[in-house]
């Protein structure tokens, strides 16, 4: 196991601790780092000064904290009470740097809790648990542009916002572009980029700019989240523009599909629909290689007509089969013909195939087959 070794120096008087030493091992990825580095803000914030000695250096210390990756499950978590050195100590342990995290954000949250001033620890309590879910996600929407944009340019609100997750031991964060927003992200590739051989597919009035930012934010909140543990997934939800429940009932939105309008795609048709998209995902997934997953809206809602999807999700499937077969592909299959989902099958990507219940929408559960 490899330790970060956490040292709590006295100084006078002699019942306060007031110094903290930390020696963590460098190697520790990033989420692990994180975690250990709010323990030690919780520390400071209690009026402890947290220092740093060199790797190797002895510390003599009222108390410890041993932390490290150690065998066990994933994103498995242990906190025991113990002695090290002949003093009190705190030893963390996760399966994996996620495990870790977990633990030294718990041990935060019971030293800010505190109240007793000669032992910060004395609220820590002793755990051993693994999560029953593996996954754990939450989701948001891209449906009004404006307000999408205040957020994703916000390094400070990623920051905030992906603190709550981790502490809430969330560890997959979705972003949906499409769905019932008007034909915004119908599709969200020329958001980002434009493809010359495909010139005639734009966004419209955006500027190659307006896409670098685009660009260079979402990765920043890409970057965030991982520091946190958290991974990612592309919500893809729509292919093309249509009207129809891609409206959203927004007034006048139904009429804009078909017609040249600022702030939608214009260019995708059903002669190319299939061809620009899989030039357009592999230019996609180039750009954003940090992406953890990618998800599918599949049937009529995307925009797809019945008899498309068939020719369609076999030219997503094969790209996927050929460039992308370790990439985790989550697939919304309601409704879908069985030629589809037989095709998905055979492509053997690394997926899971989630369908909507009956009455989702007054009760929000989804049920999920994971392959």
């Amino acid at each position: 196991m490899r330790f970060a070794l956490l040292a709590l120096l006295t100084v006078v008087p002699a019942w306060a601790v007031r110094q903290v030493a930390i020696v963590y091992d460098s190697q520790l990825d990033p989420p692990a780092r994180y975690g250990i580095g709010k323990l030690a803000q919780a520390l400071s914030a209690k009026g402890l000064t947290v220092i740093q000695p060199r790797a190797g250096e002895p510390a003599q210390a009222d108390f410890f904290i041993l932390a490290g990756v150690g065998k066990g499950a994933r994103q498995s978590v242990s906190i025991r009470r113990s002695r090290y050195q002949g003093k009190p100590s705190v030893m963390l342990s996760g399966g994996d740097a996620r495990g870790l995290m977990y633990a030294a954000l718990d041990t935060a949250d019971h030293v800010r809790w505190n109240t007793k001033v000669e032992d910060p620890f004395a609220r820590v309590r002793e755990v051993s648990e693994e999560p029953y879910l593996v996954d754990r996600g939450v989701s948001i929407y891209t449906m009004q542009r404006a307000y999408f944009e205040s957020r994703l340019y916000d390094e400070n609100y990623w920051q905030r916002y992906f603190d709550l997750l981790a502490s809430s031991r969330i560890n997959n964060f979705i972003v949906i572009f499409g769905y019932e927003n008007g034909g915004f992200m119908a599709p969200l590739y020329p958001y980002f980029f434009n493809l010359p051989e495909y010139p005639g597919v734009e966004l419209v009035g955006i500027t190659p700019a307006q896409q670098a930012r685009n660009t260079a934010a979402f990765k920043t909140m890409m970057r965030l989240a991982h520091e946190r543990g958290i991974d990612v997934t592309a919500g893809i939800w729509d292919h093309i523009y249509r009207g129809g429940v891609q409206a959203g009932g927004i007034p006048g939105a139904a009429e804009a599909a078909g017609k040249r309008t600022p702030g939608l795609v214009w260019g995708v048709t059903a002669d190319n629909l299939a061809g620009y998209t899989k030039a357009a995902l592999r230019q996609f997934l180039n750009t954003f290689p940090e992406l953890d997953a990618v998800q599918f809206r599949m049937h009529d809602e995307s925009g797809l007509k019945r008899e498309e999807m068939a020719g369609f999700w076999h030219e997503v499937f094969g790209f996927i089969k050929a460039e992308r077969p370790n990439m985790r592909i989550d697939l919304r299959v309601k409704d879908l013909p069985d030629a589809v989902i037989s095709d998905a099958l055979a492509a053997r990507a690394s997926r899971r195939e989630s369908t909507q219940s009956t009455g989702w929408s007054s009760w929000g559960c989804h049920f999920t087959r994971r392959t």
